[in-house]
């Protein structure tokens, strides 16, 4: 790992400086004049098109944990939840809102940008990990940031549809689904941002503990995913499954 961070120039650390700060103007720019142009007696609480029925169920967590609960419950359902469930993810979003006494959107949005940086990081050691010409490097990372999927030349067609009684699914995914595409990810939500970071760093800790026979990278990449699966279980198979078949081979 050492030497990997030897062959990252001083100048593609100023690359990745300048893609950060482009990125957070682009997904902060949005929600900051939502919240300045905000009608009077109304307040914005950083909503958007790509599937804004999740934030509530987040701002719920996070005012849980602000509330003084360390275990979290669906608080949109009406089953029965005896015992909450140990979510390390938005009990530290929590605890930083309780601590500045942020408002949830505020500590949401703020832990969002926070994470762009280290995505970039993570990213980028992947990156220079494959690629050795800098040049490559910073045109891959620039893709990383900002390529998008074909769906974005169907949006303006799609606006002479009626699409009022049609599903989100029925639009291409790359329009309303963050996780596809990295710029969405960053602009929508903090928690799938640290997923995809955990999920990098994997992949990274994986290869070195096999390349280099080193149970300390063996280690972090445990403590990685015990991390990652206690509040994205269901990615447990995928990992599984790829970087099983990886050391396996």
């Amino acid at each position: 790992m050492k030497q990997l961070w030897r062959t990252i120039a001083v100048g593609e650390w100023r690359y990745l400086a300048f893609l950060t700060l482009a990125l957070w103007a682009l997904t902060g720019l949005p929600y900051l004049y939502g919240y300045l142009h905000a009608p009077a007696g109304y307040t914005y609480l950083g909503l958007n098109s790509l599937t804004p029925a999740d934030n509530p169920v987040y701002y719920s967590y996070i005012n849980q944990i602000v509330r003084g609960e360390l275990t979290l419950r669906n608080l949109f359902t009406p089953e029965v939840q005896p015992d909450g469930l140990l979510n390390v993810f938005w009990l530290g979003v929590g605890l930083l809102a309780k601590i500045f006494h942020l408002s949830a959107p505020l500590a949401f949005h703020l832990v969002r940008l926070a994470l762009i940086p280290a995505l970039l990081l993570v990213s980028y050691l992947l990156i220079a990990l494959v690629l050795e010409q800098k040049f490559e490097r910073k045109l891959c990372a620039f893709f990383l940031c900002f390529a998008s999927g074909l769906g974005a030349y169907a949006v303006i067609p799609l606006y002479s549809v009626d699409l009022t009684s049609k599903p989100g699914f029925w639009t291409p995914n790359d329009t309303w689904i963050p996780e596809s595409i990295t710029f969405l990810t960053m602009y929508k939500t903090p928690h799938i941002l640290f997923s995809l970071i955990l999920l990098l760093l994997l992949v990274l800790f994986i290869y070195f503990a096999v390349s280099q026979r080193r149970v300390g990278y063996a280690a972090a990449a445990g403590i990685v995913g015990l991390g990652y699966f206690n509040f994205h279980p269901f990615y447990f198979p995928t990992v599984l499954g790829t970087f099983g078949l990886f050391v396996l081979a």
